[in-house]
C-alpha cells in the first residue's frame, strides 16, 4: 500500500464523462459529503466524445499523482468507453469505489480488508 505524508489532507478525484444531470448532482452530493469530513475533492470533467486513450490518460495522471488519494470514476460512462477497462486504469490503493479486482476479491474471500470496500455491501 501506498504511504502518504501526514501533512497532507485526504484528496478524493472524481472524473466524470459527459454531463448527465443525474451524474452530476451524485458527483456534487459526494463532494460535499467529502467536504463535511475534510476531504478535500478534485472533479475531473471530459467530454462525452473523449476517447478511451485520453479517459485512461487522465485516470493514470490522477493515479500517480501522491497528492490524490482516491479515485472515483463516475458511471455510467458513454456506450464507446470500455467499462472495464477505464476503472483498471485505476490502482487499487486508489479504488473509492472498492470494486478493483483485488479490492473486490479481498472484499469476497473475507480473507483482507480491501483498501476500499463497496458502500453497499459495506453497509
Amino acid at each position: 500500500r501506498r504511504r502518504f505524508p501526514e501533512a497532507l489532507p485526504p484528496n478524493l478525484s472524481v472524473v466524470t464523462v459527459g454531463d448527465r444531470a443525474d451524474s452530476l448532482t451524485y458527483v456534487r452530493l459526494k463532494r460535499a459529503a467529502a467536504a463535511e469530513v475534510g476531504i478535500q475533492s478534485v472533479s475531473v470533467s471530459l467530454p462525452e466524445s473523449v476517447s478511451q486513450q485520453k479517459l485512461e490518460r487522465t485516470i493514470q495522471m490522477l493515479d500517480g499523482d501522491d497528492h490524490v488519494h482516491g479515485i472515483l470514476v463516475q458511471l455510467p460512462l458513454p456506450a464507446h468507453v470500455d467499462r472495464a477497462a477505464a476503472l483498471d486504469a485505476v490502482s487499487a490503493d486508489k479504488d473509492v469505489d472498492g470494486i478493483h479486482p483485488v479490492n473486490f476479491g479481498h472484499l469476497t474471500a473475507h480473507a483482507r480488508s480491501p483498501q476500499f470496500a463497496p458502500c453497499t455491501p459495506l453497509g
